[in-house]
This record gives C-alpha cells, sequence and structure tokens, in this order.
C-alpha cells in the first residue's frame, strides 16, 4: 500500500507477514535518504506500545538504520499504520525528546538527532529539570548558566 503523506516526503508501508500489528516502515525523504524502520507492536507484551515505540526507533538509531537529521513519520502517519492512538505515538516522540534521540520541531516533524547533539540535549534537559525542581525560572537558571560559563 503507498500512503502519501507530503509532496515531498512518501511513505510506503508494507505488512511483515506473520506478524500481527508488525509494519516495516520504508520512509523516504525527499533528499532522497532512505531508512527501514522495523516497528513490531506486540498487544500480549507487558510493555507499553509507547515503550515499544521508543525502543524500535533507538535501537535503529544505535544499529546507524536511522541516521541523524532524518525525518521521522507525522505521529498520525505512524499512528494509523501501527493502529494505534495518535497519542501513543506522540508519547514514544516526547520520550524519544526526552532521552535526547530526536528533536522535536514543531509543525517541522521530528528529527534524529546525532550523538553531540542529543548528549547535548540530555545535559541541557537534566540541567532544566534540576532548576525547575529547585523552583528557578528560566531567567534564573539563564543567569547561573551565564555566572558558570565565565
Amino acid at each position: 500500500m503507498q500512503f502519501y503523506c507530503k509532496p515531498a516526503l512518501t511513505c510506503s508501508f508494507y505488512e511483515n507477514l506473520g506478524l500481527e500489528n508488525a509494519l516495516i516502515l520504508v520512509h523516504t525523504l525527499h533528499m532522497g535518504k532512505t531508512v527501514g524502520l522495523n516497528i513490531k507492536i506486540d498487544p500480549g507484551s507487558s510493555l507499553p506500545v509507547f515503550i515499544q515505540i521508543v525502543d524500535a526507533v533507538s535501537k535503529g538509531v544505535e544499529k546507524g538504520v536511522i541516521t541523524p537529521g532524518t525525518r521521522l513519520p507525522a505521529t498520525r502517519t505512524l499512528a494509523a499504520k501501527l493502529g494505534v492512538a495518535t497519542n501513543t505515538v506522540a508519547k514514544a516522540y516526547r520520550e524519544l525528546e526526552r532521552h535526547g534521540v530526536v528533536q522535536g520541531r514543531g509543525r517541522l516533524g521530528t528529527y534524529v538527532l546525532d550523538r553531540d547533539q542529543a548528549a547535548t540535549h540530555r545535559a541541557a534537559g537534566a540541567y532544566s529539570r534540576s532548576m525547575k525542581s529547585l523552583g528557578h525560572s528560566l531567567e534564573e537558571a539563564q543567569d547561573y548558566l551565564a555566572y558558570a560559563w565565565s
């Protein structure tokens, strides 16, 4: 089945034979980059579906199957193909972003970060969470960071 997301982005989906709710997603970007993303949803698993999606994307990034700069499918597109709720995919993408694997760019999509970007993203997230938990405002956190930087 061929599914057109946007003029510059084509997503081809093929059912993986023998596994219920399993898909192999071939994501073709307008830049000519093709990335295989194998997501298998196991309805009998004790792991929540969003964690299964996080694991599949994380493993694809670790193995180099999904390269830095790659745009992940839109949440609605992936949700429809996996047969899950859009919020489930959105939650998985938020978790991937929290771990510094991807960066959400609003309406522009969700992109895979390279290792340096991921490390920077994780450090910034940890600093942000720490400052928030201590009750500091964004301005105060920036002041502390500027002081530490000098």
